[in-house]
């Protein structure tokens, strides 16, 4: 459920996503979360939508990927020399040699999830511009202890518009990056739609109470399955205990008033409250 903090999206913008972008702020502290990009992947074809990740952040997760292998490689070697020294055999070593194959591991690994996932390639006009961005200190860049930043998330950004026909409403980017809020407003464009990783699913996908009619045919479909009567939607009992079911889907089209749709259920064991 969408809570008041990000409740859900507009209407226009869930019914004609066109994609949800992922940032590197995206994930939690930077770093690349393969299977979480899997499962929107697979969750994207489903719902006719997909997800994009602009060439720049590719790059940036790698090179993040690459940092902790530095770190890991570092903790590594301090191990190595102790068992060394204590007279241990020493494990094998580790299947990179540089940060060069770990970062293409990485960027092979997010390109085998297409076409769940597809990477925004980065065009060399925006990169260009993205450059000039930061240089000129233009949004979304800006000046860090005298290190000027920007280049990339100007590039991502742009390529994202372009890809998306420079129509808003019809992505959402996943994150909470003021600078991605500056960059638009910097190129006089409307706010666009923003939404932290742990509310994705919530304001995209918005739950509707249940007509009636929807609950009656529960009812009585319940009522079926049981069988006894069920008072209030209770049984006599006041719990409910449904055992092994089967495929509820070729029960379900039974009725002459089907309004029950692709059901999946297993052993449910469930108390009223």
């Amino acid at each position: 459920m969408a809570s008041r903090e990000h409740p859900p999206l507009p209407e226009s913008v869930r019914h004609g996503l066109r994609a949800i972008v992922f940032d590197t702020n995206s994930f939690p502290r930077g770093g690349l979360d393969l299977d979480l990009l899997r499962e929107w992947g697979q969750r994207a074809l489903d719902d006719g939508f997909e997800v994009w990740v602009p060439e720049p952040v590719l790059w940036e997760l790698a090179e993040h990927a690459a940092a902790s292998w530095d770190a890991w490689r570092a903790s590594t070697n301090r191990a190595r020399k102790s068992m060394q020294a204590a007279g241990l055999r020493i494990p094998s070593d580790d299947p990179y040699s540089s940060r060069a194959e770990v970062m293409a591991a990485v960027d092979a690994s997010v390109r085998s999830l297409a076409p769940s996932v597809r990477i925004i390639t980065l065009d060399g006009d925006l990169a260009v511009e993205a450059l000039r961005d930061q240089v000129q200190i233009r949004p979304p860049a800006n000046k860090k202890s005298d290190v000027k930043t920007g280049a990339a998330d100007s590039a991502w950004i742009r390529q994202v518009l372009r890809a998306a026909d420079n129509d808003i409403d019809s992505f959402v980017i996943v994150g909470t990056d003021a600078d991605v809020y500056d960059a638009f407003k910097g190129w006089s464009l409307p706010k666009p739609h923003m939404v932290p990783l742990r509310a994705l699913q919530a304001t995209l996908f918005v739950l509707e109470a249940p007509s009636d009619e929807t609950k009656d045919a529960l009812v009585r479909f319940l009522q079926g399955m049981v069988g006894q009567p069920l008072k209030a939607g209770r049984t006599p009992d006041e719990d409910l205990t449904l055992g092994q079911v089967g495929v509820l889907t070729d029960l379900v089209d039974e009725w002459d008033d089907d309004q029950i749709r692709d059901v999946e259920l297993g052993d449910i064991r469930a108390s009223w409250v």
